[in-house]
């Protein structure tokens, strides 16, 4: 069941990335080319009927970006996967008023793409079950070596009687199918999430 689970899994990110290409490729061309449009018809930008539906295909641009970037994070690509996770986890954590800290040099090498982004997806999902818990702060450390590229979260003062073995195991059956290794721990009154995945 749990390899079934892994498949699944995987089969979604693929979906995903698909959604994010096509919602990117069509609509947004298509948004951008009825902008232009408009803008050739309209003589006075800043006034009438025109300048609202201006107004309002930019609007829908900026939702279709936001809806890309939650199916495919473009900074993925771009700077890796512990780029990525530090704007998400930054986002999500002044979201939550919890204090965060990084140490996530920039310039690491990036692991092979599927395996990155199944990363980015266990970041989102552990720090989602450190925020439900009201951690005092969340940590998150982005390291290469020894062949690996490897992210460590911290959720620091979490109560240590809700058990998380059962779902960082799926997630770590996930990983694994992608050359990758999970470990999740309490350090006192820490949760500690450690995962790594092999460099190109």
């Amino acid at each position: 069941m749990d390899a079934d689970l892994a498949a699944h899994l995987d089969a979604v990110e693929t979906l995903r990335g698909e959604q994010a290409r096509q919602l990117h490729g069509e609509l947004g061309g298509l948004l951008t080319a009825a902008r232009m449009i408009l803008a050739t018809l309209d003589t006075t930008p800043d006034q009438g009927p025109l300048a609202r539906i201006d107004s309002q295909l930019a609007e829908a641009l900026a939702i279709k970006q936001r809806i890309v970037e939650a199916l495919r994070p473009g900074m993925l690509d771009h700077f890796g996967p512990g780029s990525a996770l530090v704007s998400y986890f930054e986002t999500n954590c002044q979201s939550a008023g919890v204090p965060f800290h990084c140490d996530a040099p920039f310039g690491l090498p990036f692991p092979a793409p599927t395996a990155g982004i199944v990363l980015y997806r266990i970041g989102e999902s552990v720090l989602a079950l450190a925020l439900r818990d009201s951690p005092s702060a969340v940590r998150l450390k982005v390291s290469s070596d020894a062949g690996q590229y490897r992210v460590v979260i911290g959720a620091e003062a979490v109560p240590a009687a809700r058990s998380n073995a059962p779902f960082l195991g799926v997630l770590a059956r996930w990983i694994a199918r992608h050359g990758g290794s999970l470990e999740g721990r309490m350090e006192g009154t820490s949760l500690v999430v450690e995962a790594a995945v092999p460099l190109r």
